[in-house]
């Protein structure tokens, strides 16, 4: 059975995503403009933490190694903030994994801070921030969103799969790649809501096969442009996205 888990309210606004046969989709993206816990704007590379907490638990933070608290756990690490938001993100976990691991629990977004600063003070006697990728000083909720073993079923969203993509948005292309803690960040531009995508990978760039489990919905927020996340595969692999 195609499952969909979406995990978005309190700011964050979701939309179910078809899944393959055997696996959960989590979709998430915010509309901004998002701040840290002393209000500055989210810096660009930023990263939102995916976390699952257990029924019967309560979420006790986020360590400044980045790991929640036991037993939650940060399931994903999106280093993917851009323009003060979270872009459309779709994160693919293999059914059996859930099963296992994520039967019956609490998935939630965090905003974590981990700006690092200049040893200086500007003008105003305030910390200046150089970058971001230092240790977490700080997070806050994005959203949160009770999942149980009864995930949604992709057919509730069929309606959504009707009408035609303009001709702007036909060009649906891989625009950037990238690697974050074993998990593979593919950026792709040109899709369209109200139509499905698919992802081909393989170890050579002119022997691509329908990767296992992929399946992605068109963007929801109007730029046409979604990152799927697949985790890594030993020895790399070469990836192709083309419309259902």
């Amino acid at each position: 059975m195609k499952k969909t888990l979406v995990a978005g309210l309190v700011g964050l606004l979701a939309a179910a995503t078809f899944a393959g046969k055997d696996n959960v989709v989590v979709t998430f993206y915010s509309q901004g403009t998002d701040t840290y816990a002393d209000g500055k704007t989210v810096r660009d590379g930023e990263t939102y933490a995916l976390v699952y907490t257990p029924n019967g638990s309560t979420f006790q933070g986020i360590n400044a190694n980045g790991d929640a608290v036991a037993p939650s756990e940060v399931v994903l690490r999106a280093p993917v903030a851009k323009d003060g938001k979270c872009p459309f993100i779709q994160f693919e976990i293999d059914e059996a994994c859930v099963k296992k691991c994520y039967t019956n629990g609490t998935w939630s977004v965090y905003l974590l801070d981990t700006r690092t600063f200049d040893p200086t003070l500007d003008s105003n006697g305030n910390p200046v921030p150089t970058g971001v990728g230092g240790k977490v000083n700080g997070y806050s909720a994005v959203a949160s969103a009770t999942a149980t073993a009864n995930f949604a079923s992709a057919s509730a969203t069929t309606a959504m799969v009707a009408g035609t993509a303009p001709a702007d948005r036909q060009d649906v292309k891989i625009t950037n790649i990238e690697l974050h803690d074993g998990d593979v960040f593919i950026t792709v531009s040109g899709t369209v809501a109200s139509a499905a995508y698919a992802v081909e990978e393989g170890t050579t760039p002119n022997v691509l096969k329908l990767a296992k489990d992929s399946a992605a919905r068109g963007d929801t927020e109007g730029d046409g442009k979604v990152i799927i996340v697949r985790k890594q595969q030993p020895g790399g692999a070469f990836f192709k996205v083309n419309r259902k």
